[in-house]
């Protein structure tokens, strides 16, 4: 068996389950705690050295579900209206795996007092691979099975985003490039571009309790287009609880504690309620995010997001 039809094979039966795997790119509950990975011009917009880590399973209780990780660091550069950041993510199911590492740079624009305009681009590579050595085959003898396959291409992402002191807009598109799953093969499938449009908006109920809601709309042209809520209630910034609604997929509760100044974890579980409610203990998300500075780089950053 060639092992370019068999990697078309399958990439075109994962692609083509759209109403299961949704997109292409990573997935993440924790998203609006540090958009980076989504959105470049996030880059040093929080004013500190931010880092964030996360580390997900997918579909607990299915074999070859897939686990996906995430590493994003950014800060704001030289007390200057720029910011820089490194995101570099790993996603792997059965035995297809991903990796992507992108440099980002944002520029922040002042529109008034309270308003500013982020524009950022990302520029890094995209690898996919498969692995088959571990698949149960009717036919172990055919040489592909024991065959390991990895490409890599370079990758470009651009985003923008307006943020005041209690609300955000973002569009973004950080796989700009769309190319073949096999890079050097031009008849392979594709990769898809994918458009993401964020927003959030916080209300404070007094000195005690506020509460936080997002969005994240995501479209690519390889499956039915998608939207992220989340509401978060806060109390003294210091711990919050909230829910989530994936549409036609999934909902999940997350909750989040402010270990130190410097330090939060965040846990998230989705359950869904498609057809992959059953055989499944749901999706387990836990991220770490740091503000590794206590003083302010460069300028106050969003007090809620």
């Amino acid at each position: 068996m060639n092992l370019r039809i068999t990697i078309a094979l399958l990439f075109c039966a994962w692609t083509g389950a759209v109403s299961v795997w949704a997109q292409q790119d990573l997935q993440s509950s924790t998203y609006a705690f540090s958009p980076l990975a989504f959105n470049p011009a996030y880059a040093g917009s929080r004013g500190t050295l931010n880092v964030h880590a996360v580390n997900r399973a997918q579909w607990l209780g299915f074999e070859g579900a897939p686990r996906t990780q995430i590493l994003s660091v950014n800060a704001p550069l030289l007390r200057r209206n720029l910011g820089v950041g490194l995101s570099m993510a790993s996603d792997r199911s059965g035995a297809r795996s991903q990796s992507t590492g992108l440099l980002h740079v944002a520029y922040h624009l002042p529109l008034n007092e309270t308003l500013r305009l982020s524009m950022g681009l990302a520029g890094g590579t995209v690898s996919n691979g498969y692995d088959f050595s571990d698949l149960r085959a009717e036919d172990p003898g055919d040489a592909v099975y024991a065959d390991q396959y990895r490409d890599r291409a370079l990758n470009f992402g651009a985003g923008a985003y307006v943020w005041s002191e209690a609300w955000y807009v973002g569009l973004s598109m950080p796989h700009l490039v769309r190319q073949p799953l096999a890079f050097e093969d031009p008849t392979s499938p594709v990769l898809q571009r994918h458009l993401y449009l964020s927003g959030g908006y916080a209300v404070e109920k007094g000195p005690v309790i506020s509460y936080r809601f997002t969005g994240l709309f995501k479209m690519t042209s390889s499956a039915p287009a998608t939207m992220d809520w989340t509401a978060t209630a806060w109390a003294l910034d210091l711990v919050g609880v909230g829910a989530m609604y994936r549409m036609n997929e999934s909902i999940g509760f997350h909750a989040a504690y402010q270990l130190a100044p410097e330090v939060q974890v965040i846990y998230a579980v989705d359950l869904p309620f498609n057809r992959m409610r059953t055989g499944t203990f749901g999706s387990h998300e836990v991220a770490l995010l740091f503000d590794l500075s206590k003083r302010r780089l460069a300028f106050e950053s969003p007090r809620y997001f």
